[in-house]
């Protein structure tokens, strides 16, 4: 018998509704089938130096809280950290 994995991740977190009401794509956020966890592309291959310990750290590590998944993205793409490495990422 197969061990069948159980992905976690719905495909409607890959984007979000902007205030102005239109629908915009999540790029930098990605899922690992293998890991079932998601996690920042850009904070993953650009880390940022000198980031504070209370900072959030999408780019050392990973993401399976499903409960609390919706509040862990919003908190992450709203932080500083994460849009000088999205920066970063596209240069």
């Amino acid at each position: 018998m197969q061990n069948k994995k159980i992905d976690h991740f719905p495909f409607y977190y890959y984007t979000f509704v902007a205030k102005s009401g239109i629908p915009l794509p999540r790029q930098w956020l990605a899922y690992s089938v293998e890991h079932d966890c998601v996690f920042c592309l850009p904070c993953w291959l650009v880390p940022q130096k000198d980031v504070a310990p209370d900072q959030d750290r999408w780019g050392t590590q990973v993401i399976r809280d499903w409960k609390h998944l919706s509040e862990h993205i919003k908190r992450h793409q709203d932080a500083k950290v994460h849009g000088d490495a999205c920066k970063d990422y596209e240069t």
